[in-house]
């Protein structure tokens, strides 16, 4: 990690007295949990840009002063409705410009079928996903995966480069002071194989996308989001 803002050091501060063992419960805050998904829910993520992704032993990522919320403003029989926006204090609302139509507000539905959470539009618009939150419209299963393990390490993993699709754990990784087990890996680099972008995500049943960057095979930087404490 080569730099840090202010508000990300003082979050540091803040939750690095927690014991890294503390597990984030099922039945502890309100962000997006798939397992449980309620009207009412909202997730926050701050926004980091990252470098090399190709590069097997660079890491460096830095975080940038936007924050991105998204809460479950409905449900009904085409799942639930979730609303994504930038807080109005992000950087990119007062022409930073590190997140694309910085004042969209999107809307989108969750759906569960087959034990996998979809994204899917609303219907009537287009068949593309228009969001904030990752290039590629998301298919997760809920399943837990078992191997590989692999390490969250700055804003990817410690898995070899592939433009192919493969899913993995991460058994045991902190953030912000909290301690998540046995996150699910997926990584969905199929496009770039045709030089298009690459996704990938950190996400459990109990508490939704942990972490998720979107990257370009032609810069090899990205964007993402890490999940923020309630």
């Amino acid at each position: 990690m080569k730099h840090l803002l202010f508000f990300s050091f003082s979050l540091f501060l803040l939750f690095s007295c927690r014991d890294r063992r503390e597990y984030l419960l099922p039945d502890s805050g309100t962000h997006i949990r798939f397992n449980d998904m309620q009207i009412g829910q909202t997730s926050r993520y701050v926004l980091f840009k990252g470098e090399a992704y190709f590069e097997a032993n660079n890491f460096n990522f830095t975080y940038l002063p936007d924050t991105l919320v998204l809460a479950i403003i409905g449900a009904d029989a085409n799942g639930y409705l979730v609303e994504e926006k930038l807080t109005p204090g992000s950087a990119s609302l007062h022409g930073a410009n590190h997140v694309y139509n910085a004042d969209s507000v999107y809307r989108y539905y969750l759906t569960i079928e087959n034990d996998t959470v979809r994204q899917k539009a609303v219907p009537g618009q287009s068949f593309w996903i228009p969001n904030h939150l990752t290039d590629n419209p998301f298919v997760l299963p809920l399943a837990q995966f078992t191997a590989p393990e692999v390490n969250i390490v700055g804003w990817k993993t410690d898995h070899t480069y592939t433009e192919s699709y493969w899913t993995a754990t991460d058994p045991a990784y902190s953030l912000f002071g909290y301690f998540y087990v046995d996150l699910n890996i997926l990584t969905d680099n199929r496009d770039m194989a045709l030089d298009g972008p690459g996704s990938w995500y950190a996400y459990s049943a109990e508490n939704g996308i942990v972490k998720t960057a979107s990257y370009s095979w032609w810069t090899q930087e990205g964007l993402g989001w890490d999940l923020l404490p309630d």
